[in-house]
């Protein structure tokens, strides 16, 4: 049976192979391996469910729309502002001077990560809504822009906390840990078949393992690919998703 160092494959690779496995031990059915197999039942099924709950939220392609739309206003509205600095009319140019020291205040949020972009963004407009600001507001013509900047703000709220609630409701697999309890079930299979290939050979035996090395052949000749292309193993797309997704939890 020949090699393959199962640690190197992405995630779903590595679903595929350790299926694929699976498929032909049940085909097969090797009394020595009856215990293994159930194990590996179980572990196939942990990984796939894992792997389901490691993808992304319906909520995050809209959350990430959510934030460039709300970034792109409250951009406009400071190009609003900047071009009434410069205004002919002394009233308006006074008055977006004062909103401009809210502005400074602030600063930019819109690199800020998502929790602290979205309460900044409610405390900007809070204070822009405070009596003293009523008028240079209405001179500027800045009204429409902030009403624009909190609907998209609330918007964004009430994805960001349908996400959070979704991933709370997640069952908690840990993919990385299936992942290496099922490595170590396959070295225990890899170990037993190549005695058997020493004590018992049989036409079913050489089979399998044909079959298995096909396999095998295949992701080695993927990983080899990958290699030459300079592409990290490890630095899985899956487990990026992996990383943004539990901001909820950590970062924001």
């Amino acid at each position: 049976m020949k090699n393959l160092n199962p640690i190197r494959l992405q995630n779903a690779e590595h679903l595929a192979f350790m299926n694929d496995l699976l498929l032909l031990l049940n085909e097969t059915k090797f009394e020595q391996l009856k215990e293994l197999t159930i194990k590996l039942t179980e572990g196939v099924k942990n990984e796939k469910l894992s792997q389901k709950e490691i993808k992304k939220s319906e909520y995050t392609e809209q959350l990430t729309k959510l934030d460039e739309a709300r970034d792109n206003i409250y951009q406009g509205l400071v190009f609003r502002l900047k071009s009434e600095l410069h205004s002919i009319k002394e009233p308006v140019k006074t008055s977006a001077q004062k909103i401009k020291l809210v502005v400074d205040t602030y600063g930019s949020f819109v690199n800020y990560n998502y929790q602290k972009e979205t309460a900044e963004i409610q405390n900007f407009i809070e204070e822009l809504r405070l009596e003293q600001y009523n008028e240079a507001i209405e001179l500027t013509g800045l009204s429409e822009w902030i009403e624009w900047l909190d609907d998209v703000n609330k918007q964004f709220l009430q994805a960001y906390t349908a996400r959070r609630d979704e991933y709370a409701s997640r069952t908690k697999l840990n993919t990385r840990e299936i992942r290496s309890s099922n490595d170590i079930i396959f070295k225990e299979i890899k170990k037993i078949i190549s005695a058997m290939e020493i004590l018992q050979v049989s036409d079913e035996l050489t089979a399998f393992v044909s079959k298995i090395d096909t396999s095998i052949d295949r992701w080695n000749k993927i990983l080899n690919q990958r290699h030459n292309k300079g592409t990290n193993d490890m630095e899985k797309p899956e487990e990026k998703v992996i990383d943004e997704e539990l901001e909820i939890s950590n970062e924001e």
